[in-house]
């Protein structure tokens, strides 16, 4: 062919033979059934009009440009006259605004929200200096129900005015927020005098049970606190749940006019000008190599305690220890436990022992089921109070797939009792679902350490049943392939 003339590998246009599934009546015909029923499947739509799933799938993705989606989560599905009064209340906000262009510097807004609290000394001690070469520091990670918190705060354009954080054991419930407004009223009586002598601020929240209640609005109403309306299901307007708030990142209006004169003036470039300085005194060799020596000693140290002992500025310490030693202030990172030498040893025995089984007989782990918990679906529906979302879900597989799974019911715990029966369900569904390893007695057990699987009474069930136990090394959810790759992949939003 080359040596006939021909210049080019590809091959020569063909009119092929015509298409006789994607015609634009079977396109058509498609479409008609996508907008009649949104949840159909390919499959149903394939059987629906006799073609092949290829050129249906072919059909929805190319031809139609369309995708399969989950829901996204709304507040709320409002109805007609819920969205018109919405928009009534939105209207006569932006109206008040636009008559008094200062409404806005007289309201205080509030709200409740959980925020991980810790105390001041430990999470100054957690910082510590960091070398390049060196790795980062680790601190065993608290319970998360000891650490986080549930915080109100109130805040103006000012920044905050009052905040407290709520009692452990009590709940957000009127006779509490009572006792906030009262606290909230005094703390701007001493913060913002001015509001408080002209009585001209205004109180803005949304409209949870707490904040609406009776006791509350009596109150209110008692000390003639004036309120700006929050619109129902609107938690885009509600200032509290804004995060797009830039802070000290804003730069300042008198920065601003100085580039823009600077700019109008020809300049292109932010970056300072070259100046020649004088002679640095401070970052010599010997101030250095002190400065290095002080950091070994106590990671904890401070700049101006380095700038203390050293005898130099504050500004050369920073650059000392940033442009020359390249340290950083780094927090530990969290791990799940600060094992003792005894613990990793442990820990690698017992994953030597695993990895060595595995090696001898290499269909050792299709036998083995494993199980966690996971946080719960994310159906198509507006979203729920967050307890009736979240289940907790106790799952087994293996190799070949989904062997056994449940749900915790609500109000109740994972203990020895409960998972006593979890596991006679797990018995009973591999007797159903792997009758081959059943009948062999060949499959193996995997769970983690928790203190529920480690119960006298559940060793003494797999004891009496026979059941083998594939170990889990001591504080390793890396090694667990539940926490490895499984809830990890079914938390995601997709």
């Amino acid at each position: 062919m080359f040596s006939e003339g021909r210049e080019d590998v590809n091959d020569e246009e063909r009119a092929g033979r015509p298409s006789t599934s994607t015609t634009d009546e079977k396109i058509n015909e498609v479409e008609k059934l996508i907008l009649a029923n949104r949840r159909i499947t390919v499959r149903e739509v394939a059987e629906d009009l006799n073609i092949s799933i290829g050129l249906c799938h072919s059909i929805f993705i190319n031809d139609l440009g369309m995708r399969r989606v989950a829901a996204k989560f709304v507040p709320k599905l409002l109805n007609c006259d819920q969205k018109q009064y919405r928009m009534n209340i939105a209207n006569e906000m932006l109206d008040s605004v636009r008559d008094d262009p200062n409404l806005l510097q007289r309201v205080i807004t509030g709200d409740e929200g959980w925020v991980y609290g810790y105390d001041v000394e430990t999470k100054a001690q957690s910082y510590q200096w960091k070398l390049p070469h060196e790795p980062r520091p680790k601190k065993a990670c608290q319970v998360r129900s000891n650490v986080k918190v549930l915080l109100t705060v109130f805040f103006d354009c000012r920044g905050v005015v009052h905040h407290e954080f709520l009692p452990q054991g009590r709940t957000v419930n009127k006779e509490y927020y009572l006792q906030v407004m009262r606290n909230l009223r005094e703390a701007i009586r001493q913060k913002r005098p001015d509001l408080w002598k002209n009585k001209n601020w205004l109180l803005h929240h949304d409209n949870a049970p707490a904040h609406t209640s009776l006791l509350v609005r009596d109150l209110l109403a008692k000390n003639k606190t004036l309120m700006m309306p929050q619109p129902p299901y609107s938690p885009d307007l509600a200032p509290c749940h804004d995060n797009h708030a830039y802070g000290d990142a804003v730069m300042s209006r008198r920065r601003v006019f100085e580039w823009y004169k600077r700019f109008k003036e020809g300049r292109e470039e932010t970056a300072d000008n070259e100046r020649s300085g004088r002679p640095s005194t401070s970052t010599t060799p010997e101030k250095v190599d002190k400065v290095l020596e002080l950091v070994r000693e106590d990671r904890r140290i401070t700049v101006r305690e380095v700038a203390e002992e050293a005898g130099i500025s504050f500004g050369s310490t920073q650059s000392i220890m940033k442009d020359i030693l390249g340290v950083r202030r780094l927090n530990a990172v969290l791990v799940p436990q600060d094992l003792t030498f005894d613990q990793k040893n442990a820990r690698k025995e017992t994953t030597s022992l695993n990895l060595e089984a595995t090696t001898d007989d290499p269909e050792l782990l299709k036998r083995a089921s494993e199980w966690r918990f996971k946080n719960g679906p994310r159906p198509k529906k507006a979203r729920k109070a967050p307890s009736k979302v979240n289940v907790m879900l106790t799952v087994f597989f293996d190799y070949q797939g989904i062997v056994h799974h449940e749900y915790q019911q609500q109000g109740s715990t994972i203990t020895a009792y409960s998972y006593l029966g979890v596991l006679r369900r797990l018995r009973e569904a591999i007797r159903q679902k792997r009758p081959v390893q059943w009948r062999s007695k060949s499959w193996i057990l995997h769970h983690d350490n928790a203190p529920a699987h480690k119960a006298l009474k559940i060793s003494k069930f797999l004891q009496d049943h026979s059941t083998t136990v594939f170990p889990q090394p001591p504080y390793s959810p890396d090694l667990a392939p539940c926490d490895f790759f499984l809830f990890g992949k079914l938390k995601k939003k997709s």
